[in-house]
């Protein structure tokens, strides 16, 4: 049995301190986010976050970071039943090692901006290196930490969405209202949340309108993100700049934390020998999953004008095919959505040639 805190009631354990109702009672513990899991222990006692996702470097857990920031801040603020001041939150999962400790990363990013803004926190830190002190705090807390290195790029994806300075993006929520959710830090969180809908039901739901800005009114930094890519051969509007997803370059991956015990902790282990008995031998399709360019083509998320083509006629989405402009009928890429471990960001099936579109700034 294993537990720290990690921030001020907030407390990262394994799976049997969720298992033990006497101390979470003694921890004053009323909310609980499992990972790795679909249910609850004790579903009647405490409330809980279920996140089921795998110990996986090619699992998408940050599809639901948004989801546990929002059950995180509401537990720790209190409601009709549960007292702000004694509230406490246990985050687990089975070994308390790598998802439990990644969402507790996430949290501490947002607790640290959010007390930053507020003034209640002096902010000694560039935003560069957010990620390094979080995950710095954390590991101090809890030296068993080993978060698998899938999951570290997606938190450095979590903290360029938390810089973008908007409302954290939900889950289950389509407003997207603000001009600062127009960046490519969340059409990648948008493309990875279209590629794990894929791969449950092949089909997508969400498709990203191309937007339309009040020049006026806009900023001049969101002006220079929605420059137009048009068709080449017609000039129809395709994607705008916001539209392609950030890039991650390798120099950037290879300075992110990572942790040196992670291979040989419980998870890294179950992984490298499923994937000695899974993937005997075989190579990813895609060679380059750290930058936004693949073999020159541009990602960029699922937009509305490409949804008779992905979807068809069938509720069923084919897996492959050729991206063509709805105007003119211009070939202008493809999309591949075969390869289904591909979850380290940016995550994007489609792609366009750049020879096939034009772009220019907006005015």
């Amino acid at each position: 049995m294993s537990y720290h805190e990690v921030l001020d009631r907030v407390f990262v354990g394994d799976q049997t301190v969720a298992q033990n109702v006497a101390l979470l009672r003694q921890l004053n513990v009323t909310h609980i986010v499992a990972c790795g899991f679909s249910e609850g222990f004790f579903p009647l006692q405490f409330r809980y976050l279920c996140i089921p996702v795998p110990d996986l470097p090619t699992a998408n857990l940050v599809r639901y970071i948004p989801r546990a920031i929002s059950f995180l801040d509401q537990a720790l603020q209190g409601d009709n039943q549960n007292s702000k001041s004694t509230s406490c939150v246990l985050i687990h999962c089975v070994h308390g090692q790598s998802r439990s400790c990644s969402i507790a990363v996430a949290y501490w990013m947002h607790h640290f901006l959010k007390r930053s803004v507020s003034g209640e926190e002096s902010c000694s830190s560039s935003s560069s290196s957010l990620l390094h002190e979080a995950y710095e705090a954390v590991q101090r807390a809890r030296p068993s930490m080993a978060i698998n290195p899938g999951f570290v790029q997606q938190l450095e994806l979590w903290r360029r969405m938390l810089l973008c300075g908007s409302n954290h993006d939900n889950d289950n929520n389509d407003s997207e209202q603000s001009h600062k959710r127009w960046t490519q830090p969340y059409a990648t969180f948008r493309s990875m949340r279209a590629h794990s809908e894929f791969h449950e039901s092949r089909t997508l739901t969400r498709y990203v309108a191309l937007q339309v800005f009040d020049h006026e009114t806009s900023t001049s930094s969101t002006t220079n993100m929605a420059a137009t890519y048009k068709c080449h051969t017609c000039r129809t509007p395709l994607f705008h700049a916001f539209n392609i997803l950030d890039e991650f370059t390798a120099a950037q991956i290879k300075s992110l934390p990572a942790s040196t015990y992670w291979k040989d902790s419980a998870g890294g282990r179950d992984y490298q020998t499923q994937q000695g008995k899974q993937h005997p031998g075989k190579q990813s399709r895609r060679k380059n999953t750290a930058c936004c360019e693949t073999n020159g083509m541009i990602k960029v998320e699922p937009m509305e004008w490409m949804k008779p083509l992905l979807q068809g006629d069938t509720e069923i989405m084919s897996p492959m095919g050729k991206l063509i402009c709805p105007n003119c009928c211009a070939k202008v890429g493809y999309w591949d959505w075969r390869d289904e471990d591909y979850f380290a960001p940016p995550a994007s099936c489609i792609l366009i040639s750049p020879s096939k579109v034009d772009h220019s700034a907006n005015s």
